[in-house]
């Protein structure tokens, strides 16, 4: 079978590229791909113990940058399955371009790459660059789309560079593959995006992907990733007319952040469901659970900006599974404690009833109660969940430590005065309702100090010294609550003659 033709994104400067999405599975367990022509079966390695890691970045590698090595230093260093998003060597993803350009790079993953073909594969018209290079790792050659099981997830690549409307061969197959699928979690992914924020107005959807869309929001999907855009993007879950549905939405992530280049988005076109943006070449690992997914966008040394999350599966109709308790903390306090069990979750997005043993001899529901200890010490808590449809959780336990919290102290920043009189603004905060007063003690640096009492948290410490001689002084600010619990801080002040 043959499939030939592509279709192209919009005609615009800014998004002729997609990212490669390197799919990185170290100690995962994969079976072959199914694609619509026999192929020859993908290496199976060892099944991971806590959930399957895919990791990856689009827009990669051209000849003579550097960006896409320092994305590629990030894959040395995690674990897992690698697939590129599209786009993956720069300029026209021929097979000099990938070996040249990508092969030095994000090349000495190949082995455990899964390829998504972008629409600089096709600058050539065919695609063979790519196919070529990754062979079986690219699906059947002129196709381009296939699928394999990873863990608890079925994954889906499919190639939005040849027909895959409504009747063409591919959504025929995507049908088929759908209706086949037997994992209770599925993760989609192909170059172009449906939704984008962008600096041009018209470009936030690519209606003519929303054919796949609708297949896939159909078969309960969870995740799409895509690449195109020169940028990293996370959106809330959607259905497929952009409509925000947490219950039911999928969540769709561009990682157009390999190597090649960037495009900042300003507001001309931000979409309403975009929750993150990002403009740091990086790469994104969503580790694959039973279950459920983490995010977590990890930049190139020396940037900062990053993104992570997790999200829940809706698994298949009618399934029930049991949900997870957290009950946060570790958790500190001088007698009253504010427990928050948020962090539990429902794989279904069932709701949940909450059951806490505060380790004393007491309970409580709700999902943010609040207790009071009686007597200081270290207390096991434990929170049990339980979903609308009555599935229990695993009990999860943390602690509670009751004691004396000692204040924190602000002296305040560093400062510069002539000399003379100098005054200090410190403030201080405690817990506990019940430890007032407090005296405070300043150690002026000069071998002077002073010496108070306050009654009230709210209002700061103000003391005035005189300083006669130039130089630089240490100022040491101590507050003790009446139950013995002391905070300190500290400022440098430069006494000097000139400002």
């Amino acid at each position: 079978m043959t499939i030939s033709g592509g279709v192209r994104h919009p005609n615009h400067a800014s998004f002729i590229a997609l990212a490669v999405l390197g799919l990185l599975v170290a100690q995962s367990c994969t079976d072959a791909p199914r694609g619509p022509s026999a192929t020859a079966p993908l290496e199976t390695v060892a099944a991971a113990t806590a959930g399957e890691v895919l990791v990856g970045a689009g827009n990669i590698a051209t000849c003579g940058g550097v960006d896409d090595e320092a994305t590629a230093n990030l894959l040395d260093a995690i674990p897992g399955t690698v697939v590129t998003l599209g786009d993956n060597a720069f300029p026209h993803g021929t097979l000099a371009d990938y070996t040249n350009c990508y092969d030095p790079s994000w090349g000495r993953h190949k082995s455990r790459t899964y390829g998504v073909l972008g629409n600089h594969e096709y600058d050539t018209g065919n695609a063979n660059g790519a196919f070529d290079y990754f062979g079986a790792r690219a699906g059947p050659r002129d196709l381009g789309y296939y699928s394999f099981d990873l863990g608890a997830w079925h994954v889906i690549v499919l190639n939005d560079n040849i027909p895959f409307g409504p009747g063409s061969a591919q959504d025929q197959w995507l049908v088929g593959d759908l209706t086949a699928n037997t994992k209770r979690c599925t993760l989609a992914m192909w170059h172009v995006p449906l939704f984008l924020s962008s600096n041009f107005d018209g470009y936030t959807v690519n209606d003519d992907r929303r054919s796949l869309w609708d297949r896939l929001y159909a078969a309960r999907a969870d995740v799409v990733l895509n690449g195109h855009v020169h940028h990293y993007e996370r959106f809330a879950p959607m259905q497929p007319d952009g409509t925000r549905n947490d219950a039911t939405g999928i969540r769709e992530i561009n990682v157009g952040t390999g190597g090649e280049s960037l495009d900042e988005v300003t507001t001309v076109a931000i979409h309403p469901n975009s929750e993150v943006r990002g403009f740091t070449f990086g790469v994104l690992k969503v580790t694959l659970e039973d279950g459920g997914y983490a995010w977590e966008f990890v930049p190139v040394a020396g940037e900062t900006f990053t993104d992570a999350g997790r999200g829940t599966c809706h698994g298949a109709a009618g399934e029930n599974h049991a949900p997870a308790a957290n009950p946060g903390g570790p958790y500190r306090s001088e007698g009253q404690v504010v427990f928050d069990g948020t962090g539990s979750y429902d794989p279904d997005g069932d709701a949940l009833t909450y059951a806490w043993d505060f380790g004393d001899g007491t309970s409580s529901g709700g999902a943010q109660p609040s207790h009071t200890y009686t007597a200081d010490g270290t207390y096991p808590v434990t929170l049990t969940v339980t979903d609308a449809r009555g599935a229990l959780s695993a009990p999860a336990q943390t602690t509670a430590t009751i004691g004396n919290i000692p204040p924190t102290v602000d002296a305040g920043g560093d400062a510069r005065t002539a000399p003379g009189f100098f005054t200090l603004h410190a403030t201080f905060s405690d817990p506990g309702a019940d430890d007032a007063p407090w005296s405070y003690d300043i150690s002026w640096g000069d071998g002077f100090s002073t010496h108070g009492t306050t009654s009230s948290q709210s209002d700061a410490i103000s003391v005035s010294h005189l300083y006669v001689v130039p130089g630089t002084y240490r100022v040491q600010v101590t507050v003790t609550d009446k139950d013995g619990g002391a905070g300190t801080d500290q400022i440098a002040l430069t006494v000097t003659l000139t400002p």
